[in-house]
């Protein structure tokens, strides 16, 4: 397979392009902005469909080669500073130019680059529901992980364990149905199998993050049912362009009900065509204060750094990068939970580090393929679980994680009505856990798959998406010891390979207005804990018996969309409905086993059915409209139960006032309550109504962007808890308090 790859993008390199390069044209501008006049560096220029981009140099311009004779829609923007789409005809070997003056707005366009059949696009262009934030949203409410920072995005929750063990939850799927990725790879952490268990990632060190619910999830993963959060680094945005000079961003934030502090800083620098860069940051919270009072044992500690160079050519390019994230943080209620113990404290430790090789070619611009990659990820995680008894410390557990992950993908040329790319992915994984909670024995995992994703022009206003995904997992478990129960799962063996597929079509009512349609079938092998756990499980307050001999996950989806965007809205609705074959569960029993509620894994056909909405509304000149809402009913169908821990229905609503630099934001973010419940080991949870107040104040210069931001947060100080958190009995949500942020972005 890697010498047909090698071939194939070899002779792709070495075949003909004079002929076709007589035809390609360029486009050219000047970004200024309009307050001022003043040029605008570091501004992302993209032609939509074509999927090509660069960014501005420091006098504001911007060059695009290599561009095919066609017309495009433009689009600059820059930390919300932004501008109407530009309509630009490119004729044969013509080059274009453009001016284009940006101005601060309350929406703008959604960048991705997860969910393209090529490239960078917008959410407006997109077959599935995107959802991008990028750092000057992120800057608006800093929290210090993933879980947090996305709680109340459209059709997004969060599952806790406490505030720093938190993961997103996304149409209702929690787990292993949701990939969490950095820079379009999976970031080897435990995360998934356990509620304690963290992502180790801050929010401070990103460019942006970005949620996606669709058929394009295949491109990375059969498990990404609920969907994908892609958490990019600023550095992955520099490899794809080559901007010149030193550019970076610096963040300090602090917070009162849980005396949060931290900074990060993030620093690149191109020279020709060689680039590096360099980040590193640090954050700390305390325990934090509810209206109940302060919740032990809740503080955190998180530590980022990392590095990285590449070179970039013409048309050849490779780079090298490392990191490290270290952070330790506690477990609220350990004391509770283990049987009512005191001077007890349980708290977690984890480091992940990571080392990725990304080499390619680029500009290929013959009549197959535009570019190829091939990234290798080596990625060490270790996470050790410290237990404080009367003051003396000890080693209760530890999780060790190597995981070796490697990714190629071609990118083929686009024609006037196909684009699209596809590749391989393979991963081999050890796992292997020593101490109390060893409950699965050491195993090591292979998998591999085959993708592809393509975009078909029908019509004026008709696309088609296609693609599918072969993946195969192979389980090798080690003996367990004689020692283990006898009623322990066997260790055997275990091989799964399914072939997931999706459609779809999309209808542009407009420029501005698209229906989209999607069927999808794909399938989920049961992830390890679930072949092989057995034992006491804290994390998930449970005593766990996995069963060795599950079969595959089966789901067939469909998703209807509707989407819209102008200069004064902006909406994305999205209807959705899930029916799972042989969906994995733990079924909770009345059996207490050492404190915790026995629960086997278990399998029963599911259905999944709800709705994610987002809007955004001007209502007058100085008055924004913000809306987000996300709902879903799970049954299992079989023996007429509902699914477990399902979060309730939920919404926000957001008035933005924003008048020159300055945005004043009042917030309302409420729940209903939750009685649908598993009939057992689930209690119901009350719904509750938080008040926010918001404010920004953004100052954009020529080569500089400072933001400073303001969030009061629960105002009123209500007593709230989330039905999805393993502890909201004793650990209710954080009460009233003020978080500041300074973010500055240099170009």
């Amino acid at each position: 397979m890697k010498a047909l790859l090698f071939l194939i993008i070899s002779s792709s390199a070495l075949a003909p392009t004079t002929a076709w390069a007589q035809s390609l044209g360029s486009v050219t501008g000047t970004v200024t902005l309009d307050s001022t006049g003043d040029p605008v560096h570091g501004a992302i220029v993209l032609l939509i469909g074509l999927g090509k981009f660069t960014t501005t140099d420091g006098d504001g311009h911007f060059t695009i080669n290599n561009v095919p004779p066609s017309t495009y829609q433009l689009l600059v923007e820059r930390e919300h500073l932004s501008a109407d789409r530009l309509d630009v005809t490119v004729g044969e070997g013509e080059a274009v130019e453009v001016a284009v003056m940006l101005s601060l707005s309350p929406i703008h366009e959604q960048v991705t680059v997860t969910t393209s059949a090529r490239g960078e696009s917008t959410a407006m262009e997109q077959f599935n529901a995107v959802t991008t934030l990028d750092s000057f949203d992120l800057s608006r409410d800093m929290w210090g992980n993933i879980g947090e920072a996305l709680q109340n995005e459209a059709g997004v929750s969060k599952r806790s364990f406490g505030p720093a063990a938190s993961r997103p939850i996304i149409r209702g799927f929690d787990g292993d149905r949701v990939l969490i990725m950095q820079d379009g790879t999976r970031t080897g952490d435990l995360s998934s199998q356990s509620a304690d268990h963290n992502v180790t990632i801050d929010p401070a060190n990103l460019e942006r993050i970005e949620i996606i619910k669709g058929p394009a999830t295949l491109l990375y993963g059969s498990n990404a049912v609920g969907g994908i959060v892609n958490t990019i680094s600023p550095q992955d945005s520099f490899r794809r362009s080559q901007p010149q000079g030193m550019r970076g961003q610096m963040v300090v934030d602090g917070g009162s009900a849980n005396q949060q502090l931290g900074g990060n800083t993030n620093l690149r620098y191109g020279s020709g065509k060689w680039m590096a860069w360099g980040s590193g940051g640090t954050r700390r919270t305390g325990d934090y204060d509810t209206p109940e009072g302060k919740v032990g044992n809740s503080k955190s500690e998180l530590t980022n750094a990392g590095a990285g160079m590449g070179f970039y050519g013409e048309r050849a390019f490779v780079s090298l990068g490392y990191g490290i994230e270290d952070g330790q943080f506690g477990i609220p209620g350990a004391s509770e939970l283990h049987g009512g113990e005191e001077g007890f404290f349980l708290d977690n430790e984890q480091r992940r580090q990571h080392v990725r090789v990304d080499v390619g070619l680029q500009n290929l611009n013959n009549a197959f393929l535009d570019s190829g990659r091939i990234i290798f990820q080596r990625v060490d995680y270790n996470h050790r679980e410290i237990e404080t008894d009367e003051g003396v410390e000890s080693i209760g557990t530890v999780f060790n994680n190597d995981m070796y992950l490697l990714r190629a993908e071609l990118e083929q040329h686009r024609t006037e009505k196909l684009t699209g790319r596809f590749g391989f992915w393979y991963k081999n994984r050890d796992y292997l856990v020593v101490g109390a909670e060893a409950l699965a024995p050491r195993t090591k995992q292979n998998t591999f798959a085959a993708f592809a994703y393509e975009e078909l022009e029908l019509a004026e206003s008709f696309t088609l998406s296609f693609g599918g995904r072969v993946e195969v997992n192979d389980y090798d478990p080690e003996m367990r010891r004689e020692e283990d129960d006898a009623l322990a799962p066997a260790a055997i063996p275990r091989t799964f390979t399914g072939l997931s597929a999706a459609a779809g079509l999309r209808y542009d009512l407009s420029p501005s207005a698209a229906i989209v349609s999607n069927v999808t079938s794909s399938y989920r092998a049961p992830a390890l804990e679930e072949l092989y756990n057995y034992g006491r499980h804290i994390g998930n307050l449970a005593f766990e018996i996995g069963d060795p001999t599950l079969e595959r996950e089966r789901v067939n989806g469909v998703d209807l969309g509707v989407k819209g965007r102008t200069r004064a809205f902006d909406a994305d609705f999205n209807l959705f409905y899930y029916k799972i074959e042989n969906f994995v569960f733990p079924f909770f029993e009345d059996v207490i086993i050492d404190g915790l509620r026995l629960a086997p894994f278990n399998q029963d056909d599911a259905r999944f059915v709800g709705f994610d909405a987002q809007a955004n509304f001007r209502v007058a000149e100085y008055l924004w409209l913000k809306a987000g809402f996300g709902f879903v009913n799970a049954r299992l169908t079989a023996i007429d139960e509902y699914v477990p821990r399902i979060p309730p229905f939920h919404g926000r609503l957001e008035l933005e006032i924003p008048y020159k630099g300055l945005t004043v934001s009042p917030e309302i973010v409420w729940s209903a309550s939750q009685d649908k419940l598993f009939s057992t080991g689930e209690t119901s949870t009350d719904g509750y109504v938080v008040l926010n107040v918001k404010a920004q104040y953004t100052l954009p210069r020529t080569h500089q962007a400072h933001i400073f931001a303001v969030n009061a947060y629960n105002l009123t100080n209500e007593l709230y808890r989330m039905h999805t958190s393993f502890i909201k009995e004793f650990a209710p949500e954080i009460g009233r308090g003020i978080k500041f942020t300074y973010s500055l972005r240099f170009f």
